[in-house]
């Protein structure tokens, strides 16, 4: 059996706060036929001066690739990530998300879908990971 009594996880929205670097983010995904909502990480998102956008994927469209760009910017004097691009099945682009400064870096799901991120922060993104599963529709 595939993905248990509920199906394969799935990711439903992003949702990024960002300006000069990636502030923070949240994301909800289905799990078991219920949704759930991690985040919001990071900590410096309720600024005037940061912007918020929030990506809805369509029900059949996967997550693949997050590209990104890490550096220093203005807000603080650590390296954090400064930008993030998302890419689907579909061939849609979402992003860039902050500002792409920096050092670039690609997260590719490679043979299978992206379903949840894991990372680390404190006013600002620090550093962002993936978790990646087989891609179901």
């Amino acid at each position: 059996m595939r993905g248990g009594g509920g199906g394969a996880p799935r990711l439903l929205s992003v949702t990024l706060y960002h300006a000069d670097a990636v502030h923070g983010f949240r994301f909800e995904y289905l799990l078991g036929g219920v949704r759930r909502t991690m985040g919001p990480s990071g900590g410096h998102y309720s600024g005037s001066k940061g912007l918020r956008a929030t990506i809805h994927f369509s029900p059949d469209e996967r997550l693949t690739a997050v590209d990104g760009t890490f550096g220093r910017c203005r807000s603080v004097p650590e390296v954090v990530v400064t930008s993030l691009t998302f890419r689907t099945d579909k061939g849609r682009t979402y992003g860039p998300y902050g500002e792409e400064k920096g050092t670039p870096f690609s997260i590719p799901a490679a043979n299978g879908c992206i379903v949840g991120f894991w990372g680390r922060s404190g006013w600002l993104l620090d550093a962002i990971g993936v978790y990646i599963m087989p891609c179901q529709v």
